[in-house]
């Protein structure tokens, strides 16, 4: 039986002997290393758990809209909020360096689970955002370590490895909408807790298939010295360019993914049509994600995301000069172009060569999300001010704005290897 379960599954089943040759290298002891895709699904299916919950929000933001007569900048807080953990990213990076926190792998989607399961029962506002707020610091710990697992594991494939681990992620937005919005069907905005279960089982099984991940995987074998500062201002150029990209990829996000329920059923669409689109919308993202970095390690990091970017703005552009219903395979393109960016995005930034690798990817993820949540709240602030329409179109033309930042991320720099 043990054999056969390394057969199958050599990576989560440590070999004493290879350990032993790995710690000795004094005795000319090598191992060949190799693309761990057996970890890396492992790591993506966590991905995909974890992500399912955490896609609740969008799907439902009408109904929410509709239940407290709030307003929309206050909803686009509301999608702030769930990131607003991000900002421990840098902390948690640096603990990552230092400890092994890759339980939280295991147990960020029972913990997602039961704060988004609740969604449905919260009766004010304040409850909604304490609610987010757990939600978010449960998938900060999972955020951080998870993609540097990822390309320690991927040894030179790091595109590839990036892109199942999103396609995870993507996958997960595809079947949020579809969960969501079939339990309030089956028992009301009120029995969602009802969904709990799932993720509390899914974090059971990942247990027995990811506890045993090495954490050397995530760690440097080198000791470092250096201080976060230090850390930050080797690396800062692409750290701020890849913040800027993400606030001006941002704005266009926001319009097509949060708030695309709340703008086809301001055209006259029903809940479900909305969310059904939504799901489409994420599918053709899922695809995009999955395809975007294999591609990125043969063509380059650069002409794939502006090629993504160019494709998301001129169709963007499309679907509001026709205006009405947007025809969902347009909507699909951009699904698949905005998604791409993700895993290309991930891979430039896991690509720098540094001893602290966990600390700049937190870093990374805080100041992407500080620049996402001004895209969201701009967005909706826009909304108020002037309504949906005008907002999209103020998101796409802003969105032009990320091709001066692609070309400043990808710039050839030492720290940056293709």
């Amino acid at each position: 039986m043990g054999t056969r379960i390394k057969q199958w599954y050599p990576a989560w089943v440590p070999d004493k002997k290879n350990m032993n040759q790995i710690k000795n290298n004094n005795d000319q002891a090598t191992v060949k290393p190799v693309f761990q895709r057996g970890n890396i699904l492992a790591i993506s299916i966590a991905h995909f758990v974890h992500d399912v919950y955490s896609g609740f929000l969008a799907p439902i933001l009408p109904i929410i809209i509709k239940n407290l007569q709030i307003s929309y900048t206050a909803a686009s807080l509301l999608a702030i909020a769930q990131s607003l953990p991000s900002l421990l990213n840098p902390l948690i990076g640096w603990l990552a360096e230092k400890l092994s926190l890759r339980i939280f792998i295991v147990i960020s989607p029972a913990i997602t689970a039961i704060a988004m399961s609740l969604l449905g029962m919260a009766d004010s506002y304040l409850a909604l955002l304490l609610i987010l707020l757990i939600a978010g610091v449960s998938g900060a710990f999972f955020h951080v370590p998870a993609p540097v697992y990822i390309k320690r594991i991927a040894h030179g494939a790091t595109g590839r490895g990036m892109s199942f681990y999103m396609l995870g992620g993507e996958l997960s937005r595809t079947v949020a909408p579809l969960v969501i919005l079939s339990a309030i069907t089956q028992w009301g905005l009120d029995g969602t807790w009802r969904l709990m279960p799932i993720g509390l089982v899914a974090s059971l099984i990942l247990f027995f298939k990811i506890r045993k991940l090495p954490h050397k995987e995530i760690q440097s074998n080198k000791k470092s010295t250096s201080s976060p500062m230090m850390v930050f201002k080797q690396h800062q150029r692409i750290i701020i360019s890849a913040g800027f990209f993400n606030f001006f990829r941002g704005c266009i996000k926001t319009a097509f993914t949060t708030f695309l329920p709340v703008y086809l059923i301001s055209q006259g669409s029903t809940i479900w049509y909305a969310g059904l689109t939504l799901a489409l919308v994420q599918l053709a993202g899922a695809l995009g994600t999955y395809l975007a970095g294999t591609l990125s390690d043969i063509v380059g990091r650069r002409v794939v995301l502006i090629a993504t970017m160019l494709t998301t703005i001129g169709v963007g552009t499309l679907v509001m000069a026709i205006g009405g219903q947007p025809p969902i395979a347009l909507l699909m393109i951009i699904g698949f172009a905005i998604f791409a960016t993700s895993p290309v995005m991930m891979a430039c930034v896991n690509e720098i060569k540094s001893e602290k690798l966990a600390f700049l990817n937190g870093l990374y993820m805080t100041v992407s999300f500080l620049m996402s949540a001004g895209a969201t709240a701009l967005f909706g602030l826009a909304s108020d001010v002037y309504g949906l329409k005008i907002a999209y179109w103020v998101a796409i033309g802003l969105s032009i704005f990320s091709i001066p930042t692609i070309i400043a991320l990808t710039k050839k720099a030492p720290e940056v290897t293709k």
